[in-house]
């Protein structure tokens, strides 16, 4: 996360990436670049506060035929709404004035399986839960995810621009609610798949790391041994 200044709006834009929220007031504007992900934009109009998201996996991630879970968690997946609300109430936000807005949720990976083969070749086995990646509906489990969510806490949806094969880059005035969203060009949107690709890597490996971590918390001495002999 990162702040700059933007001629083009006069103000200050925090700028936020992959697992991470912001929350401002005017007249500081927030901005993110989704492809897949998605950001929920939260405000509060009477009190002129507002926040979004940006997270790639709601949680556990099922395959098409839901018979295997490729991620038993979900790094700043399934509890980042909830830590957006949160922030939002300590900023003076009134939960029953929470207004909302969904962007993103692309189909990034259509007309891109050569790029996607092409870095899977690179890549060793460890790497698995990465490539599968290219083959799940993560968008649509992203976009059902945060309806299902913010109908859960009641929370309207007053705009949503989700789905579809466009990346697309946002502003959000946390004052009013507003968002300017661009749709990017295929080159910017080469870059985001390199991104998102690099993330999920991350992501998978972190969680063989946590894994391996575990395993290595029940190994005994008895496990380690060839032979034990008692006297």
């Amino acid at each position: 996360m990162r702040t700059i200044y933007e001629n083009k709006f006069k103000a200050e834009v925090i700028l936020i990436g992959q697992g991470e929220f912001a929350i401002a007031r005017s007249p500081q504007i927030i901005s993110t670049t989704l492809g897949s992900c998605i950001s929920v934009c939260l405000f509060d109009p009477n009190e002129h506060v507002g926040g979004i998201n940006h997270y790639m996996l709601p949680g556990p991630v099922m395959n098409e035929d839901e018979s295997h879970i490729l991620f038993s968690k979900a790094k700043y997946g399934i509890h980042s709404i909830e830590m957006l609300i949160n922030e939002l109430l300590k900023a003076k936000a009134k939960r029953e004035n929470l207004m909302a807005k969904v962007f993103g949720g692309a189909n990034m990976f259509r007309n891109n399986d050569n790029k996607i083969n092409n870095n899977d070749n690179k890549t060793n086995n460890n790497d698995q839960a990465t490539n599968l990646f290219s083959t799940f509906t993560v968008g649509l489990q992203n976009i059902a995810f945060a309806e299902k969510y913010l109908k859960s806490e009641r929370i309207p949806i007053m705009a949503k621009d989700v789905g579809g094969e466009d990346a697309r880059k946002i502003y959000f005035d946390p004052a009013t609610g507003h968002v300017k969203l661009f749709r990017l060009n295929n080159k910017k949107k080469d870059d985001l798949i390199n991104k998102e690709l690099s993330y999920r890597k991350k992501v998978a490996e972190q969680e063989e790391k946590e894994k391996n971590q575990e395993k290595e918390k029940e190994i005994t001495f008895e496990s380690l041994a060839d032979k034990i002999t008692l006297w």
